[in-house]
């Protein structure tokens, strides 16, 4: 394989030509001095760059970067086919509920056997844990998996 702009062979990489956020599926092979020319660059530029790139822009327009969805919030379909969140009312009622209960004197395994006990769903449906409960508490809220 070469280049498809200047026929190198050295440092190729996959280039969208329409981007995959708006649903490109074709690519050309580009050397990363010429990727970075594509992307208005003056130096070379690596796929992983430009991917961080492209999450950076994503997350500050609010929309879902990863895999997966926040304990608390719900992935709707925003504008170009991308994700974005929207609060899940009755998690973030829940998050207060562990934040109040451990500020309460709770234990986390107190609080995750009482969600369990009133049959509160974690975000796939799974059991709650004391480990769970502590990632909602220091604001980790993909934690809700259990």
């Amino acid at each position: 394989m070469k280049c498809f702009e200047c026929g190198s062979m050295l440092d190729l990489e996959e280039h969208h030509v329409v981007p995959k956020s708006l649903g490109g599926k074709q690519t050309v092979m580009l050397c990363s001095v010429c990727h970075g020319k594509v992307h208005g660059l003056k130096r070379p530029v690596s796929s992983a760059t430009l991917t961080r790139r492209a999450l950076a822009v994503k997350r500050a327009r609010g929309e879902k970067t990863g895999g997966t969805v926040p304990y608390g919030w719900d992935a709707v379909p925003s504008h170009a086919g991308a994700i974005g969140l929207v609060e899940n009312a009755q998690e973030q009622a829940e998050i207060s509920r562990i934040v109040q209960e451990r500020e309460g004197g709770c234990s986390y395994a107190a609080i995750a056997r009482r969600l369990n006990e009133d049959g509160v769903p974690t975000k796939t449906g799974a059991h709650w844990h004391p480990e769970t409960v502590r990632g909602i508490m220091h604001g980790d809220t993909t934690q809700g998996e259990g």
